[in-house]
């Protein structure tokens, strides 16, 4: 199945999603292009939208590759591995995870008013249109787990550079919807 573009994408996945209209469904949707593919979803299983932002931490000497990533209540997913093979000193971490918090609560406040989240028994879909290392995707799963959702699950457009056997440690249901050899959604799911 090949995608026209975002919309076109959150339409299909919305098709294969039908069995979760009648939860009390909440899609979070990751800025910028998963907020496109989430507001489809949403309008087509006539759930409410909102926003997660989780921030990636960048290496010393290349920003835009994770070396973790963070939420806006401090919660810190490392990617041990890497951090140890590039030999990040921890002060370097705790500077960066300051500064991203700040843009995170920056953008929290100024996309949807609040850094408050009620996701307690609500059937939980988190969007976005791609990873790279993963490291802001785990952030933002493990985060979702505490607030104690009914029901949580991952849709993803695509994924590079990454391990995606190693999320099955954190997910109880492993489901995958392939919609075109190239461009993947996952579900990852967890159920209570």
């Amino acid at each position: 199945m090949m995608f026209q573009n975002r919309e076109d994408a959150g339409r299909k996945l919305a098709k294969k999603l039908e069995w979760l209209k009648k939860e009390n469904l909440l899609v979070l949707a990751v800025p910028r292009g998963g907020v496109i593919i989430g507001n489809v979803i949403a309008s087509e299983l006539n759930a409410k939208l909102d926003i997660i932002v989780s921030r990636k931490v960048g290496a010393p000497d290349n920003p835009e590759f994770a070396i973790g990533a963070v939420m806006h209540d401090g919660s810190y997913f490392p990617n041990e591995r890497i951090t140890i093979m590039l030999n990040v000193p921890q002060n370097y971490i705790n500077q960066e995870i300051a500064v991203q918090m700040k843009e995170i609560d920056r953008r929290l406040i100024r996309f949807r008013g609040s850094k408050e989240y009620d996701l307690e028994g609500k059937t939980i879909v988190l969007v976005d249109d791609g990873i790279a290392t993963g490291a802001t995707m785990f952030v933002a799963a493990l985060w979702i787990k505490k607030q104690k959702p009914k029901f949580y699950g991952k849709l993803i457009a695509f994924y590079i550079l990454f391990n995606v056997n190693s999320l099955k440690n954190y997910f109880q249901k492993w489901i995958s919807v392939i919609l075109h050899c190239y461009i993947r959604f996952l579900i990852l799911s967890s159920m209570k």
